[in-house]
């Protein structure tokens, strides 16, 4: 990579700020449940986008925007289902404060390592997130711990760093008081107020594979995406994004 002048090492920092910005936008938009936002907000505009979980990948506009979709209808489900268990305390509430009232999920980021492309194009970045959030189930509302990591392509539209490939992989989720390391966890009891709450499934990913395997005793070691390193220009078949498409 080129020797650079003070203005473009500058201009380069400002970019790594703004790429922490946005994916801090990003976590609060989870912890807003404002998920109906996300793909206008945060990712391209363009048709090839795509976002990863551990069971596939999502490829194409209307893939991702499904799977957000599909989590904003269970924070609706989530919220007629608390109005009929609860409905004097709810009642209090204005539409707003009920959507999503008594779920939280909390995705803080960390350990940061980013790449501006040469061409100051594209970007790279990888965070770590060691996180909480809780669902409604028979058993009640449960929480749940959620570590994984975020690894993305950035791409600049308009002046603006958008994401362009997601990985959000999952290494451990387990339910708070259970121990990470029990092979045959008791189940919680089921609660008569809670029967017939559904938690959250995801859509199944237009591109199924098996990415990732999160946490279980005797699970064989799982390699997690490398941070990335400097580099010129975006090449697909180094990025984070589906390979063989």
């Amino acid at each position: 990579m080129a020797n650079l002048t003070s203005e473009q090492l500058i201009g380069r920092w400002e970019d790594q700020r703004d790429l922490k910005n946005l994916m801090g936008k990003v976590c609060y938009t989870i912890l807003l449940k404002q998920e109906d936002q996300m793909v206008e907000r945060f990712w391209s505009r363009r048709e090839d986008i795509a976002l990863a979980r551990n069971d596939g990948w999502y490829l194409g506009r209307d893939a991702v925007r499904g799977y957000y979709d599909a989590v904003y209808a269970h924070t609706a489900a989530y919220t007629e289902f608390m109005k009929q268990a609860f409905p004097e305390k709810m009642a209090k509430l204005s539409p707003e404060e009920q959507f999503g009232a008594g779920s939280m999920d909390v995705r803080p980021m960390d350990t940061s390592v980013i790449e501006i492309a040469g061409d100051g194009e594209t970007a790279r970045g990888i965070w770590y997130s060691r996180g909480t959030y809780n669902d409604i189930t028979p058993q009640g509302p449960l929480s749940f711990w959620s570590v994984g990591i975020f690894a993305c392509d950035f791409v600049r539209e308009d002046g603006e760093w958008k994401i362009l490939n997601m990985q959000n992989l999952t290494d451990i989720e387990v339910p708070g008081g259970r121990s990470w390391g029990d092979k045959d966890p008791e189940p919680f009891p089921e609660i008569p107020l809670f029967a017939g709450a559904e938690p959250f499934t995801a859509p199944a990913p237009n591109r199924p594979e098996r990415l990732f395997t999160a946490y279980y005793p005797g699970r064989p070691f799982q390699k997690l995406p490398e941070p990335p390193v400097p580099y010129e220009t975006f090449d697909p078949t180094e990025s984070y994004g589906p390979k063989g498409v």
